[in-house]
């Protein structure tokens, strides 16, 4: 495995403590159905910075490893330390929170904690997986060039790749609330406040299916004619948008709605006029890693 630059681990271990702490978030709400768990809605961006800090420690500790190993450091080393930054992050906040916070995790909930911390941390360390490049450029090759309105379009395709990814952890984050309160609850026969009515799934899974076309267009770099049927997924979007506006409504969501669709255009007349090839898509190459 080729030796990695420190800005590349350390975008690399940034992503993957992100989705780490995501998945522990996802964990939290399936595992221990509460009424006040949609608090986590909130708290998302401040676990995603979190996890982006542990993760952005632990790739520069692999960058140390690599250059006193002269290569990439196996999967086991880099586990061991991911490890040591969770250590270290989760010692400064038992130090501010005190044990209090702490006692309440079982055994076997810490190895599932550790598990979903490490492995997405692990498996994106060290590989081809640029998530930096991916963020600003996508999954194209090299630099616009002289492709000036490529460089215009940049901007925007970058903020539809953030707000995507950011959006699918929302409403998978939803998703699991719901089922939290319909599905998990039941069958621990817990009886609580619930925040969503049952037929409220139909929406959730609507707005699932939205950001996982929009994050798998913005980062897989499908063919042209699979990007335009996806951004027909936006159909329904345009619908809903337009009729609060029809009934003078300008509030955060119809406003961020209209976001989303002038970003898809960008992104849709970016990738069908453009001729340039694209490169290795993150999938192929974790594929090819893995």
């Amino acid at each position: 495995m080729e030796k990695k630059s420190l800005v590349t681990l350390i975008s690399q271990g940034a992503a993957g403590g992100a989705i780490s702490y995501f998945l522990l978030a996802l964990e939290l709400i399936l595992s221990e159905p509460n009424f006040y768990n949609y608090m986590l809605f909130r708290l998302l961006p401040t676990m995603l910075a979190i996890g982006s800090v542990i993760g952005m420690l632990a790739g520069t500790l692999i960058w140390f490893a690599q250059m006193l190993l002269k290569r990439t450091p196996g999967f086991l080393m880099r586990s061991a330390l991911i490890l040591v930054s969770g250590f270290i992050v989760g010692t400064a906040g038992w130090l501010v929170f005190k044990q209090e916070a702490y006692e309440s995790i079982t055994w076997t909930q810490y190895v599932v904690d550790i598990c979903l911390f490490v492995l997405p941390v692990g498996v994106l360390t060290g590989s081809r997986i640029k998530p930096l490049g991916l963020i600003v450029f996508g999954p194209s090759a090299g630099f616009p060039g002289k492709h000036y309105a490529q460089w215009l379009s940049l901007p925007a395709a970058s903020l539809l790749r953030l707000a995507g990814a950011f959006g699918f952890m929302e409403s998978l984050l939803v998703l699991a609330y719901w089922a939290s309160s319909y599905v998990v609850a039941e069958w621990m026969g817990i009886d609580r406040p619930i925040l969503f009515r049952r037929d409220d799934l139909t929406l959730i899974a609507v707005a699932v299916l939205y950001f996982a076309a929009t994050v798998y267009a913005s980062y897989a770099g499908p063919p042209r004619v699979l990007l335009v049927v996806l951004a027909l997924t936006n159909g329904p979007l345009i619908l809903w948008a337009f009729r609060d506006i029809r009934n003078s409504r300008y509030d955060f969501l119809t406003i961020s709605a209209f976001i989303f669709i002038g970003l898809w255009i960008v992104l849709l007349a970016d990738r069908v006029f453009s001729s340039k090839t694209l490169g290795h898509t993150p999938h192929e190459a974790l594929r090819e890693d893995l």
